[in-house]
């Protein structure tokens, strides 16, 4: 049976709000959306405002569904060693998580935070701040019928599948899942098939966008040098069930979406 793929709204941040973003999408057969909540594109600061309505009967018009809401990861550091910083973090993904009950999805991603490149923290200082955070969402998103999605991101504290599986163990928390993203493991050098492969029980949502060897992109499917032909058989092999999401962040989102799926639906 063919994918069912998904979408992001990432590349329609700038240029369209969150409902317009998603009516367009639907208009081209999508049917699946992520959500990034970032001004101006989608305000999490507005509760249940006019927007957050217009966005929720837009999806339910379509006949869809809002995988997950994702935070600028550039924004929202979890592994800061500033508790402020970590505060503001913590209570910015606590409003996504009350956004996602609203707007009926799922799941809220998060991230590692970001390491500082040039100020190396002793090991395990970055890992026990992020870990803390987490355990607090976790818990506030439970309380509110919500599951977290934790992404592989490149300049997280938890970049890998070895380090996102040691992680999930050291939570200990039932309702973090992964999101796997195909682009963020070949920029830090990880196979996707293993990775993929590594953490196979507790992948939801997979992202797909192509990038060129030794660069951090979200391009259009084909454009890059990354051969999905293994990722999507291992997808096929296992029989997965969650939702394949394609993430192109480009001038022309839109049509590099739909370009990107009907490049995909040929390679398998």
């Amino acid at each position: 049976m063919p994918l069912d793929y998904g979408v992001h709204t990432f590349g329609f941040v700038w240029n369209a709000t969150a409902a317009e973003a998603i009516a367009r999408l639907a208009d081209q057969g999508f049917r699946k959306f992520q959500l990034l909540a970032s001004d101006p594109h989608f305000n999490i600061r507005d509760h249940g405002s006019t927007d957050w309505i217009a966005l929720r009967n837009g999806i339910a018009a379509a006949g869809g569904k809002l995988v997950a809401l994702d935070l600028p990861v550039g924004d929202y550091n979890l592994a800061s060693p500033m508790p402020d910083v970590t505060e503001f973090a913590v209570g910015a993904y606590g409003r996504a998580i009350e956004a996602a009950a609203f707007l009926g999805s799922r799941y809220v991603t998060v991230s590692s935070g970001r390491k500082h490149a040039l100020i190396a923290a002793t090991p395990g200082v970055l890992e026990d701040i992020v870990a803390d955070c987490l355990v607090r969402l976790a818990d506030h998103a439970a309380a509110c019928g919500i599951r977290l999605l934790f992404e592989n991101h490149p300049i997280g504290v938890f970049p890998d599948a070895a380090s996102i599986r040691s992680m999930l163990d050291r939570c200990g928390r039932d309702n973090i899942d992964v999101v796997y993203d195909v682009a963020n493991a070949r920029a830090i050098g990880e196979d996707p098939s293993v990775g993929l492969e590594m953490l196979k029980d507790r992948v939801r949502v997979i992202h797909l966008s192509d990038a060129d060897d030794g660069k951090w992109q979200h391009a259009p499917i084909g454009s890059g040098q990354i051969d999905f032909r293994p990722i999507l058989k291992t997808i096929e092999d296992r029989r997965f069930d969650g939702d394949v999401v394609i993430e192109i962040i480009s001038e022309n989102p839109l049509a590099d979406a739909v370009a990107s799926r009907t490049r995909l639906q040929t390679l398998l």
